[in-house]
């Protein structure tokens, strides 16, 4: 203690304190409610009191316990100490120095209240000790005597029902207890004071409570009662569990609907205790692990028993994870029952239940077949993949892509074999075969001794999983090849059968195709069905591109008011602005006053017809982020089905990467300016460095200059950002490996490279300047190069180049006139303009000049044009023999004076790699001849135009007779889809591919080209979209003559040849009618001057009348037809085939006699546009009109994932072979065979518009069956 020694005896037992008591003397009582036996602190407090009522007991816990404090306070404690709260040796010393004065809650340095200062009606000697206690515990107290008069209340009690201690203690009980219960409370505490019954449970009570703002709470209540000096007293410890039983009730209401959920499911609950590892199934739950309830032994490690070894460990790290942060669990596992595997999930919550130990309440699922699904939605996902993208490759052979299709199909399918196969006149031969077979390829059987006969005679998919147990036809197969599971499609093309698709394995199969297996062998089939169709005809089908959301450029239409109709998602990408917000909003919308203005203005001279129907100006569009972007709108006219306007459509194109580049281009020349005029290596290095942040916006940037002497590439100049930088080797790092190429090089991967030391880059790249050093450009993170960037930085290196050679050039002159200043020769240097750089004195005073005048002047001073002519001519060819050597001219020079002087003049080249400039000699009567060569001090600007020409160009080489590609433009790319990257230095013939029919070789550049003359032809080539015809203009040139190079130019002339075959047939066709009718004409015409009163004459009139009105007729029908071929004239919108074979059928129902049926499918389809009405018209009037009196026509439509079919058939004479064969193409136009049915000219040609095609047949009845297959526009 802290004042006096004291002795401290310690005991564990209730009668080993007794014992102690009653052999020693005590001053006090310390007791822990908690022993180390099953006793605890109350019942040594009892104990004790019964023979020591007047010694000092004090009861400790660890933390407030208010169940505990009132049981003490009942039991006549001393002191109550929670040690939490409380010091128990100040709170021990006050009781054995001051008796049993409690010394209040606190530190126990407090002067004791007095009953006067305190709410209390207590007798005095309880008082202070209620205030200990009660104070020291977090629970409301309330002591009520016998007419329910609250006589104690602590401050947690006020706290607990918002009355004041002073308004509680005095007043009735009954007032915080809901009205309803206030008899049964004042009839049970009566019962008890006369028989001492209790009935109720006073260590722990649920009740209603009601708060001075009217509130009820739910309470916990422990009671006790006790008398003094003849007075009955009862105290309550008061707990608000309101929120507990809120809780509970919401999770007795979750529990219940669980439990009508998992009702009828193959679903169990199970209990974890996860202090003893105790576990509680029910019955579900033992169903599941293939058990019962009663026999499983309720512990984890027998729970642990069930799961699959390879999932324990998971699972227990999930359920330890669980139990120390007290998340949800959430887990699978497998458990094996009767020999199969089985998969199940377990998710639940930890639960606390007061003070008991924490529990795991969790739920099994069966997940077996979910998993099952996933695995085979995995597999299938996993097919469909790769032949998604063996469908977006390219280059594959047709034997290679089949291939590819039959290596996927073993895969999925899990078996040996595959192949394709090639059925014709009962001949079953093998065309290519994949897996582990001993077929081959080439290998003929009769079909009858094949699976394959089944798949030819059902049409469909026929599998067989175990030939050993059937008999008949697949017993037979069985003992002649010994495939025991088999799986085969009907392969078809164009309409006929092809051959076979199939699957095969030697080894039995258990368990019989799935449903998901038998339609992946479905969609295999198709597949390849498809593949082999696009492949045998490609020679004859032309694609068209109808999908403008493919586009990366904006498209949009506007009604006639400038109200957007459409807007594709690339409008919305540009503009920032929903499809929604766009569609009905004005023009305005993204357009400023002065643009919509403009637009406008463009839209009525296109109407008034000032100008044509399309137009291309440039505008500036306003973004939904309050920015604006440059842009080019390519507009055009709509007009409806009345010609009348009808609005505008259009394409945006944003042209801010352009604008930059031109911007840059323009910042360059003056750089270049700079660049010319630097004086140093230095002056010109600084000129690049600023170069790069001006004109390109690049802060990082270095130049590395070469030194010819240590072979090294040493910094000269860099930003300010770039730290100081290391001299790399001529060879050495990104710089060396640019430098020694030649070639610019850009490094954007920079996690792929070892020896890459910026954290501060996200890209790099090093560009040469020729062989004076390399400038390294950094982008940091968030900027990257686009290849407008790189291509304006190499034209910069390269400018630079000219500038550091010229600087070495100024260099060598400097020396030069150092010398020549010594020597008395008439000599002069001109420089590589062809100006004079130095000039001897000796030599200016022959001409009568002063030197200053000279230098700087063009030759032409004292030489006329015939001489620089004859100059630059010999210079030249001395260029062309390797710079070494001179040149001797004989001519005439005027002195400043007018006089003509003959000199002879030789010449020599300075540099011998390069032109730099001449040095002439002039010597007595000889006249001074300069060589006079230009060297172009900027690059060309052929990258600029090669970049932006609207044809696809390329460059390649001659290498072993083989053209090579060496560079392509982007509209290369667009056309045939090759990439630059992969494209150059590619042989063309595998990049451009003319139809398998063709016999005519890919244009190439050979000796007999290399004098540049430049040729051209006509070819048709694969493209993105199909087949093409293009206009190829071949330039062919020599570079250091050495090799064999050339440009091409391939210009689509699609279009234009497709004109043209339609003027060469209605030429054909209306000249050879109109001729043999005119001519009938004439004939009737004589006939009738012979007979004019006889009544034949009449007769003869009217027939010659007729033929005069079929020629008109025909010359109508001609340009009615051209009408008909221009979508414009019948909306260009994709319209509903259903819905117009039903328009088209009534109209011509009302006005033909016959018979007309249509069968049509259930969904709406919609394809073409607005002249499927004509096209289907023609059909129809044709059967009408040629099918006899009573005709009848079938009109069905068909619909298929990717096309729509519509068949017109009829019972008429059927079309003439000849007209078929000139319409089909299979023979030519003449002037014999060319055809008279226009109609069915436009048919074929409106339907080739649409990327489909038209198949004329027999019906069975002898008629005619039109067969129209169109690509479906809402696939």
């Amino acid at each position: 203690m802290p004042d006096a020694p004291a002795t401290v005896t310690s005991v564990t037992t209730v009668a080993a304190a007794l014992s102690e008591l009653a052999e020693h003397a005590y001053d006090a009582v310390i007791c822990e409610q908690h022993l180390p036996g099953t006793e605890t602190g109350l019942e040594v407090i009892a104990a004790v009191r019964e023979q020591y009522d007047t010694l000092p007991v004090v009861l400790c816990t660890a933390e407030p316990d208010g169940m505990v404090a009132a049981r003490a306070t009942q039991l006549d404690v001393t002191e109550y100490v929670p040690r939490s709260e409380v010091s128990l040796m100040d709170r021990v010393s006050d009781i054995v120095t001051q008796g049993s004065e409690p010394a209040g809650r606190g530190n126990g340095n407090d002067p004791p209240a007095t009953t006067d200062d305190r709410p209390t009606r207590l007798p005095p000697e309880l008082a202070d000790s209620f205030d200990a206690i009660a104070g020291s515990i977090s629970d409301a107290v309330v002591t009520i005597d016998a007419d329910s008069e609250v006589v104690y209340a602590n401050d947690e009690a006020a706290e607990l029902t918002g009355y004041d201690r002073e308004e509680l203690v005095g007043d009735d009980f009954a007032k915080v207890i809901p009205e309803h219960l206030r008899s049964s409370h004042f009839e049970g505490v009566d019962r008890y004071r006369r028989t001492g019954d209790r009935n109720v449970d006073w260590d722990y009570l649920e009740l209603p409570l009601v708060t001075a703002d009217g509130y009820q709470l739910t309470v916990a209540v422990s009671f006790g009662d006790f008398e003094r000096n003849g007075q009955w007293f009862c105290t309550g410890v008061l707990r608000d569990i309101s929120d507990r039983k809120e809780r509970e009730r919401a999770l007795e209401e979750t529990n219940r609907r669980l439990d009508l959920a998992l009702d009828g499911t193959n679903t169990g609950v199970y209990e974890w205790n996860l202090d003893t590892d105790e576990m509680v199934w029910d019955e579900a739950t033992a169903e599941l692990f293939g058990t019962t309830a009663a026999t499983f032994e309720g512990t984890a490690s027998a729970f642990y028993e069930y799961v699959h070894p390879d999932d324990r460990q998971s699972l227990e790290a999930a359920v330890e994870r669980v139990s120390e942060s007290g998340e949800r669990v959430d887990a699978e596992f497998r458990t094996d029952v009767d020999g199969e595997t089985r998969w199940l999930r377990t998710s639940g919550v930890i639960e606390e239940r007061d003070a008991q130990a924490p529990r795991l309440v969790a739920i099994a699922t069966d997940i077996t077949e979910r998993k099952e699904r996933e695995r085979t939605l995995r597999a299938n996902n996993d097919s469909l993949q790769e032949l998604t993208q063996l469908a977006a490759g390219s280059g594959l052979s047709e034997a290679e892509t089949v291939r590819r299709v039959i290596e996927i199909g073993l895969d999925r399918l899990d078996m040996s074999f595959g192949y394709l196969s090639r059925i014709e006149d009962g001949v079953h031969e093998i065309q290519m075969v994949s897996g582990n077979t001993p077929l081959e390829s080439g290998t003929e059987t009769p079909l009858e001794d094949t699976y394959c006969q089944r798949v030819l005679e059902s049409g469909d998919l026929y599998a067989i999983t175990d030939a050993t147990t059937e008999d008949g036809h697949a017993s037979d197969v069985y003992r002649k090849t010994g495939v025991a599971c088999y799986a085969g499609g009907l392969i078809t093309v164009d309409g006929e059968p092809y051959g076979t698709l199939c699957f095969g394995d030697e080894q039995a199969r258990v368990e019989s195709f799935s449903e998901s297996e038998e339609a992946f062998m479905k969609l295999l089939v198709e597949w390849v069905n498809h593949e082999l169709e696009r492949r045998h005809r490609e020679d004859e089908l032309e694609r068209y591109e109808n999908i403008i959301e493919a586009v990366d450029d904006g498209v949009y239409a506007l009604d006639s008011e400038g109200y957007f109709q459409f807007v594709n998602q690339a409008m919305t990408d540009l503009t920032g602005y929903s499809e929604s917000e766009l569609l009905g909003s004005y023009t305005g919308f993204i357009k400023n006053d002065s643009v919509v203005e403009r637009a406008e203005s463009i839209v009525q001279e296109m109407i008034f017809g000032d100008r044509d129907d399309e137009e291309t100006f440039e505008l500036k569009i306003q973004q939904a982020s309050g920015g604006s972007f440059p842009a080019q709108d390519h507009m055009t006219l709509l007009y409806d089905d009345d010609g009348r306007f009808a609005g505008t459509a259009g394409v945006i194109r944003d042209i801010t990467e352009q604008k930059r580049r031109d911007e840059a281009l323009s910042g360059l020349l003056d750089t270049t300016r700079s660049l010319m005029q630097a004086q140093t290596p230095q002056e010109v290095a600084e000129t690049v460095i600023e170069a790069t942040r001006s004109d390109l916006g690049f802060d990082h940037a270095l130049v590395r200059l070469y030194d010819e002497e240590t072979d090294t590439l040493r910094p000269a100049v860099a930003s300010d950002k770039v730290p100081e930088r290391p001299v790399y080797d001529a060879d050495e790092g990104f710089p060396g490996d640019a430098f020694q190429r030649g070639d610019s090089l850009v490094i954007d991967e920079f996690e792929r490279v070892d020896n890459y030391d910026s954290d501060v880059l996200s890209a790099t790249m090093y560009l040469p300047m020729g062989d004076h050093g390399v400038v390294s450009i950094g982008a940091q993170d968030g900027q990257e190069f686009t290849d407008s960037d790189i291509s304006v930085a190499e034209i910069l290196a390269s400018n630079a180049a000219a500038a550091f050679d010229r600087v070495e050039r100024e260099r060598s002159l400097l020396r030069y006139e150092s010398v020549v200043e010594n020597v008395r020769d008439m000599m002069y240097v001109l420089d590589d303009d062809g100006r004079f750089q130095l000039v001897t004195e000796p030599l200016a005073e022959w001409l009568g000049y002063e030197r200053a005048t000279l230098l700087g002047q063009h030759p032409r001073i004292v030489l006329d044009q015939d001489a620089i002519d004859e100059f630059t001519c010999r210079i030249g060819d001395l260029c062309q023999q390797g710079g070494t050597g001179a040149v001797k001219l004989e001519t005439a020079l005027e002195t400043a004076h007018g006089e003509t002087r003959p000199a002879e003049i030789e010449v020599s080249l300075l540099g011998e790699d390069q032109f730099r400039g001449t040095v002439g000699v002039v010597r007595d009567l000889t006249e001074l001849k300069q060589a006079r060569a230009e060297l172009e001090d900027e690059r060309d600007r052929f990258s600029y135009l090669f970049n932006t020409l609207p044809d696809a160009v390329i460059e390649t080489e001659t290498v072993a007779g083989e053209s090579v590609v060496r560079s392509v433009n982007p509209a290369f790319s667009d056309v045939f889809g090759y990439e630059q990257d992969t494209a150059v230095n590619s042989p063309l013939s595998d990049l451009l591919r003319p139809p398998d029919t063709a016999h005519d070789e890919l244009p190439r550049f050979d000796n007999g080209q290399a004098n540049g003359d430049p040729f051209q032809t006509e070819l048709r080539l694969m493209t993105e979209t199909g087949f093409r015809d293009f206009l190829f203009r071949g330039v062919p040139y020599s570079r250091d003559g050495d090799s064999i190079r050339g440009f091409g130019i391939y210009t689509d002339i699609t279009e234009q040849r497709e004109r043209e075959r339609r003027l060469k047939l209605l030429n054909r066709v209306l000249r050879h009618n109109l001729r043999n009718d005119l001519t009938v004409v004439l004939g009737m015409a004589d006939a009738l001057d012979e007979r004019i009163d006889d009544e034949d004459q009449r007769a003869i009139l009217h027939r010659l009348q007729r033929k005069a009105e079929e020629m008109a007729s025909l010359s109508e029908r001609a340009r009615d037809m051209e009408r008909s071929v221009r979508r414009d004239q019948y909306g260009t919108d994709p319209v509903d085939v259903s819905a117009t074979v039903t328009d088209t059928v009534s109209s011509y129902r009302d006005e033909y006699a016959g018979e007309i049926k249509t069968d049509l499918p259930d969904v709406s389809v919609t394809a073409g546009d607005g002249r499927l009405h004509r096209i289907l018209g023609e059909l129809l009037e044709n059967s009408l009109e040629h099918a006899g009196d009573d005709p009848s026509i079938r009109i069905g439509v068909q619909t298929g994932p990717r096309t729509v079919s519509i068949t017109v058939a009829d019972d008429g004479p059927g079309i003439p072979q000849h007209e078929l064969d000139v319409v089909t193409g299979d023979e030519p136009i003449t002037q014999l065979r060319h055809g008279t049915g226009l109609g069915l000219w436009l048919v074929v040609w409106v339907t080739e518009t649409y990327g489909g095609t038209v198949d004329f047949d027999s019906s069975p009845d002898g008629g005619t069956v039109v067969t129209l297959e169109l690509p479906r526009i809402d696939a």
